[in-house]
């Protein structure tokens, strides 16, 4: 058996809409996070290179990272006592162990999809908005994709900015 480790990005949440999420990198054993070595926010991922801006820790991800460790290893195990338990017709522990496993998976699978993990709220998105960045026109974006306003409001506001900067421009012309 092969010994597969590295470093990888695991525990991906707060997903900001069309933008990107956060990640952190940990120091794996076969795909097994051990060691976080930084967050970031992943605005482009292929394969093991991505393109993103370095973030303070974040304990959701690497909480989340290390949940969905467990909660796969749980399933594995559950499915082998399952097996065994069956193979020495013992159908109430099967049974058992089944349920558990598959409680292990569907808590595993709901970690990508509950929008408390999944999705950053609001707050958090606008705070990575500004620890990234963003145009005016993204937060903007944002504004619309979180329902804080309208997207007349957000044409009437990017109206002004317009505005601002050609005002700017002349400005430093002058």
């Amino acid at each position: 058996m092969a010994l597969q480790f590295g470093t990888k990005l695991m525990g991906k949440v707060d997903e900001v809409p069309r933008i990107g999420h956060v990640s952190t990198q940990f120091f794996h054993v076969n795909y097994v996070p051990l060691i976080p070595t930084g967050s970031y926010f992943i605005l482009e991922e292929h394969g093991d290179e991505f393109r993103g801006v370095q973030l303070p820790m974040s304990f959701k991800s690497i909480l989340v990272a290390w949940l969905r460790a467990g909660l796969f290893v749980g399933f594995v195990a559950g499915v082998i006592g399952c097996i065994i338990s069956l193979a020495e017709k013992r159908t109430d522990g099967a049974v058992g162990l089944g349920v558990l496993a598959a409680a292990a998976m569907a808590g595993f699978w709901g970690t990508y999809y509950i929008p408390l993990v999944s999705r950053a709220s609001y707050q958090r998105a606008m705070e990575i908005a500004e620890r990234i960045g963003l145009s005016d026109e993204t937060v903007l974006m944002l504004e619309v994709a979180y329902g804080r306003k309208t997207a007349e409001e957000a044409d009437l506001e990017l109206e002004k900015i317009e505005e601002r900067r050609a005002a700017a421009t002349i400005t430093e012309v002058e």
